[in-house]
């Protein structure tokens, strides 16, 4: 059965349900026939504890987070803020039994999806904050397939398209908020040194320039991600990054240096980077780190992919 046709007789059979064992039903055979992937007991025996199941399926070996796990209501619209209080319990659960491990939520009657990240603070799950939204009954077959396989990462010889690489590491993916979340806590654990404070007030006075007013802190950190992702995300499988770190600062160094000149003829005690310093260094980055990782990535698509070429 394709795709398509099985992804269609599931929102039928979606819409049709009107109790949970029948949602459940329809979920588990959904992911069965279009992802090739079983809803298990993430945590045997819990039930006694939290009333219920833990329902889910493990991430793949390569993915940030290692479970996915789902709470099934009969309508969400209606049932939304229990389901919340739910995944809530879930993930407290599962933190408590692998500390380690990164996970995601997602709330669901089988026809809507929500998906959801916990907010832990002091090892104890404060709250929930949500991700992104799929409604089966007006997406594309597509859309669909793309928003829950970015969760479950089953489907390995999908083509990976523009639209397929939003869906898995764009804004509104999983692997996004989970590496924002990472990079915040790690930015919070070197935001006092000097060297990092130069960088962020460089970039956020060129971001100044550029748009007309000081960006947030948060862009700061998503362009670290959405650049350094980049180079990474061509790099294929490799167990270590083959360049180091350091990379990075010695690209500001050079843009600073070439921005000197204006520097000089200018009245401010800041170095503007310009554009073209700018664009120069970016292009010094990725040109370093293709050399240092042995040619390990296409050179050419990364560059035009950054418009350098």
């Amino acid at each position: 059965m394709s795709t398509i046709v099985s992804l269609d007789k599931y929102i039928e059979d979606a819409m049709r349900a009107n109790t949970h064992p029948a949602k459940l039903l329809t979920l588990s055979n959904m992911l069965r026939e279009v992802f090739g992937v079983e809803l298990q007991d993430l945590i045997p025996g819990i039930e006694k504890k939290l009333g219920s199941k833990v329902l889910g399926v493990r991430g793949s070996a390569d993915l940030m987070f290692s479970k996915v796990v789902f709470e099934i209501k009969v309508d969400l619209d209606k049932e939304e803020d229990d389901a919340k209080q739910q995944l809530k319990k879930y993930f407290q659960a599962l933190y408590e039994k692998y500390p380690e491990m990164k996970f995601v939520g997602i709330a669901t009657d089988c026809i809507a999806f929500k998906s959801y990240l916990p907010v832990i603070r002091n090892k104890l799950v404060e709250d929930i904050h949500d991700i992104s939204l799929i409604d089966l009954s007006k997406a594309s077959v597509t859309e669909a397939i793309l928003w829950l396989d970015s969760f479950i990462f089953s489907k390995p010889k999908i083509r990976p398209t523009a639209e397929d690489l939003k869906w898995r590491f764009g804004p509104y993916s999983p692997t996004y908020s989970l590496a924002i979340d990472v990079l915040k806590s790690l930015w919070s654990e070197v935001e006092e040194e000097k060297d990092v404070k130069l960088k962020l007030n460089l970039w956020a006075k060129n971001m100044e320039i550029v748009y007309g007013s000081k960006p947030e802190l948060e862009s700061f950190i998503a362009h670290t991600y959405l650049v350094t992702n980049l180079v990474l995300e061509h790099l294929g499988d490799v167990k270590v990054v083959p360049f180091s770190m350091r990379l990075e600062r010695r690209a500001l160094q050079l843009a600073s240096a070439m921005s000197l000149m204006n520097y000089f003829s200018s009245k401010s005690d800041i170095i503007t980077i310009d554009n073209v310093a700018n664009r120069m260094a970016v292009q010094f980055f990725v040109e370093e780190a293709w050399v240092r990782s042995n040619e390990a990535f296409p050179l050419f698509e990364v560059l035009k992919k950054l418009a350098l070429k």
